[in-house]
């Protein structure tokens, strides 16, 4: 393997069978420069890219990301693949050791960062976030620093965004998302849902659609009459508080921001059930 380009003392972008990668070993890249080649045997950690050309806000990660910060957090990566039933995207080496980097960064000055949505994560991740709680177990022992359950749930975040981007997605996986937003609506309400058999499950079968149409599988839905939706949203407050709860849900989890005409639809589907 040659190298490209010297991110670190202990990091590299490297060229290997046509295909760019950023190896980590302690020192592996030391006085090293383009052409250069490293020797295998000192690569502890690997990051294949998935195209053939590794995006520069990556490469400018790793330039101030440490070694002991970066195979911390692939150790900590490798933990949670061995203990979750679905893949996670390899961008997660990248984007969780900068975290990592950061959020030691900010404990040893004192800065600590409330997480907003901890609750959330909590109700309806509560395998990615003990994950989370693993990891800052294992952060404050190795970095000698004190996060707490905040951080777990910063950390879960990013399984659960590893899970989601870029892949093809199962029924399974609607289905978990679905049942997220049906608690997420009796929550609000303080009701069970299922009670009004009918309109709940035209309130499903909309959210499967509307799902598919999120994710990119199914034709974004086009129409011009905001007049009518204004006076949807006008005349069903109430309604229209779940489909905001909705789409800050899946901003929150996903990063979709669900446009206008798709917060009505769900407002009339609410609606329909707190009507009965």
């Amino acid at each position: 393997m040659k190298v490209i380009k010297v991110l670190n003392n202990s990091a590299a972008i490297v060229m290997e069978n046509d295909h760019e990668a950023i190896v980590i070993g302690n020192g592996l890249s030391f006085g090293k420069k383009t052409g250069d080649k490293i020797d295998p045997n000192q690569v502890e950690r690997k990051f294949v890219a998935n195209t053939n050309q590794i995006d520069e806000k990556f490469q400018k990660l790793f330039e101030k990301i440490s070694y002991e910060e970066s195979t911390l957090a692939f150790e900590i990566i490798e933990h949670f693949k061995q203990n979750l039933t679905y893949p996670l995207n390899d961008l997660i080496y990248l984007s969780l050791a900068d975290h990592i980097s950061f959020a030691i960064e900010r404990a040893k000055t004192g800065v600590y960062l409330p997480n907003a949505i901890l609750h959330e994560v909590q109700m309806f991740y509560p395998a990615e976030y003990r994950l989370g709680e693993w990891a800052v177990s294992l952060l404050n022992e190795r970095a000698q620093v004190d996060l707490q359950a905040d951080e777990a749930g910063f950390i879960a975040l990013h399984i659960i965004n590893a899970r989601w981007r870029g892949e093809s997605h199962s029924e399974q996986d609607f289905n978990k998302i679905i049942s997220d937003l049906i608690a997420l609506l009796n929550d609000v309400y303080q009701r069970d849902f299922k009670q009004d058999s009918i309109n709940y499950h035209r309130l499903v079968t909309h959210l499967k659609y509307f799902l598919l149409r999120e994710f990119g599988m199914k034709q974004q839905v086009q129409v011009d009459d905001f007049g009518y939706f204004d006076q949807v949203i006008q005349d069903f407050p109430h309604a229209y508080l779940g489909a905001q709860k909705i789409s800050q849900y899946l901003e929150t989890f996903f990063g979709h921001q669900v446009p206008k005409e798709e917060k009505v639809f769900l407002t009339i589907h609410i609606n329909r059930i707190l009507q009965n």
